[in-house]
């Protein structure tokens, strides 16, 4: 909920050591954009342990979920930051949450179409456009989790294969993006264009 806030501050991690941390925005997301079971929609709550049952002198009533009411906050401030951020016009961290909201939100963003998935990273209907930060729509996707992701990757591979050697600015290349973003399946088609475009 910190980083979802429109001014969020720094956590301090205090532990047995001398010194007292800090965990950023962008560690964090980094950190966690592959591993949605680390939001806090996997953790335990006692309304699911009670199997949504509660029993008062003999008479059972049903408790709502507590992970439902939860999972449905995380989200609706997470749409909230998203349009925050693109209204401020800082686009570069609007990425960066989409590449973490599996892990604020506890799953992936569903199944987008391509004009979708451009819709969702501002981008126009130009899958070989660059962006102001020389990325092409294919080298942010390959980030974000959504549940056909490897489809819209095949897609835009076998228009513009180049793309899958394609590096950024500052020198990751998509099958470097997808694997620090934890999509072994997007790697394997990365790799397989790129083995085809270098004739391997």
């Amino acid at each position: 909920a910190n980083l979802l806030s429109f001014s969020h501050k720094m956590p301090l991690v205090v532990t047995d050591r001398m010194k007292v941390n800090t965990v950023g925005t962008m560690d964090f997301l980094i950190a966690h954009a592959s591993h949605p079971e680390t939001a806090a929609t996997h953790g335990e709550f006692s309304c699911c342990q009670m199997k949504h049952v509660q029993v008062h002198d003999g008479c059972k009533s049903r408790l709502p979920c507590d992970r439902v009411r939860v999972k449905g906050m995380l989200e609706m401030l997470w749409e909230a930051k998203l349009r925050s951020l693109a209204k401020s016009g800082n686009l570069f961290l609007r990425m960066s949450y989409l590449w973490g909201g599996s892990a604020v939100r506890g799953s992936s963003l569903g199944k987008y179409t391509m004009e979708e998935a451009l819709t969702l990273l501002m981008m126009d209907g130009d899958l070989n456009k660059k962006d102001q930060w020389n990325r092409h729509p294919l080298d942010w996707l390959i980030g974000i989790m959504i549940d056909n992701v490897e489809e819209l990757v095949r897609d835009i591979l076998s228009a513009f294969p180049e793309q899958a050697i394609h590096r950024d600015p500052m020198g990751i290349s998509p099958l470097a993006g997808a694997s620090i973003c934890g999509q072994p399946k997007v790697v394997q088609i990365v790799a397989e264009a790129g083995m085809k475009l270098e004739g391997l």
